[in-house]
C-alpha cells in the first residue's frame, strides 16, 4: 500500500484503535485523542502512515 513495507498496516492500526477506544468509558474522547495523535505525527514527518486519508470516515456512535 502506497510503497510503505508489508510490516506496517495503517489501516488495521486504525481498526484496532476504534475497537480499542469502544472498550473504554469514553469512546468518542479515545478515538479524538487518537485521531490528534496522527495529525501530530502527519504534521511533523507526513509519511502516508499516519495520512488523514487514512482516518477521514472514522466514527463513534454512542448510545
Amino acid at each position: 500500500m502506497a510503497g510503505l513495507p508489508q510490516s506496517v498496516r495503517p489501516l488495521t492500526a486504525a481498526v484496532v484503535a476504534v475497537d480499542a477506544a469502544h472498550e473504554g468509558h469514553d469512546p468518542v474522547h479515545h478515538v479524538g485523542a487518537w485521531r490528534r495523535q496522527r495529525l501530530d505525527l502527519w504534521r511533523t514527518g507526513g509519511r502516508m502512515r499516519h495520512s488523514p486519508l487514512l482516518r477521514a470516515a472514522l466514527t463513534c456512535i454512542v448510545r
